[in-house]
């Protein structure tokens, strides 16, 4: 935990310090997203490969559909009374 805590914090001091690149920022925001989809399709093998996984994919696709629609309605709902609490007052129609 505590190396991704670094990797994390020490990621930020360096966007900080070349905030200014502009073409480099580029540049690792289009191998960042390689290595995301890169990511994606090593864990779509990894969860195709696994029997368990695919014996019950029914029952954990269920589970996965629902947890998936409260955090998105929770966070809509959150996101709307945060814009009215902070814009409260302000002339902003929530």
């Amino acid at each position: 935990m505590w190396t991704i805590l670094l990797c994390l914090f020490l990621g930020t001091l360096l966007g900080v310090a070349l905030r200014q690149r502009r073409r480099l920022l580029v540049l690792l925001d289009r191998l960042t997203m390689t290595a995301v989809y890169l990511l994606l399709f090593l864990l779509g093998i990894s969860v195709g490969a696994n029997p368990v996984v695919m014996a019950g994919l029914g029952s954990l696709g269920v589970q996965a559909l629902l947890l998936s629609l409260g955090g998105v309605v929770g966070s809509i709902v959150s996101a709307a009374l945060l814009y009215r609490w902070l814009f409260a007052g302000r002339g902003a129609d929530a």
